[in-house]
């Protein structure tokens, strides 16, 4: 374990994952991407919503107009999924308890995964509240677990969850951070840990690039959407991997002031 820092302000990474010309490029492009696509949507909902209430119910055309309304719909979902990419979609802020919440998604998340791996939780008592939207911060977390896994290649294996209070001067060295942070703010941390496959460092460069993936099948915005949503709460995650050795995630938000 690498000793922590002692400066008055956080250092730059040695190997900084989300340079920020790059950050800001993906978000631009994200943005218009979106604002076009949401145009273009609502004309093809608007116009399909009149189809279909001016044909008749027996018509074979239904079927055909009510599949055009269902994955018109799907790319709403996904150019909204860009929104929050980009730090902008709409939030609603409220005072969260992270463990009730991760208590109450644990069940589901047990289920969502293969059999063989073991889900481990061990959340730190008393820790205080944070200012978030809930459902954005449950997607964090679901999406991350999701995300460790898919690296658990091997037929069993364990994700551990964490959570707990730190200060921003506690970040190692050997972990990447997404951006600076303030010096001495109060966070509190839910710590996502794998026993999967680990990544190399050009791939952890790429993760939360929209629509970047290892894995065969499947292409998403699973992790640009983590980004985006801890970007639009004042938070930060750091990232811990080697091939081999496994992942940690460590997402961080600030503590609702008392």
């Amino acid at each position: 374990m690498s000793k922590k820092k002692n400066s008055n302000q956080m250092k730059e990474p040695h190997n900084q994952l989300f340079p920020t010309e790059k950050v800001k490029s993906l978000s631009l492009m994200a943005t218009g991407v979106a604002h076009d696509f949401n145009n273009l949507l609502a004309a093809v909902l608007g116009n399909i919503s009149i189809i279909l209430r001016n044909i008749p119910a027996d018509s074979p055309l239904v079927k055909n107009a009510t599949q055009i309304e269902t994955t018109a719909r799907k790319a709403l979902d996904l150019t909204n999924q860009l929104q929050i990419y980009t730090g902008k979609g709409e939030f609603k802020i409220e005072k969260l308890y992270v463990n009730e919440m991760i208590n109450d998604i644990l069940p589901g998340l047990k289920k969502s995964i293969r059999p063989g791996i073991d889900i481990q939780c061990a959340v730190h008592n008393d820790i205080p509240m944070i200012n978030g939207d809930l459902s954005c911060i449950r997607q964090v977390i679901t999406n991350l677990v999701s995300n460790a896994a898919d690296a658990i290649i091997k037929e069993k294996g364990t994700i551990t969850i964490l959570t707990g209070t730190m200060q921003s001067d506690q970040i190692h060295r050997d972990e990447e951070c997404l951006d600076e942070i303030p010096h001495g703010n109060n966070y509190v941390y839910v710590e996502i840990k794998d026993t999967g496959c680990g990544m190399t460092s050009d791939v952890q460069a790429m993760i939360f690039d929209p629509f970047f993936t290892t894995k065969i099948r499947g292409r998403g915005l699973g992790l640009s959407v983590v980004l985006g949503i801890l970007r639009a709460h004042g938070g930060n995650i750091t990232i811990n991997s080697e091939p081999g050795k496994g992942s940690t995630f460590k997402v961080m938000f600030p503590a609702a002031e008392t």
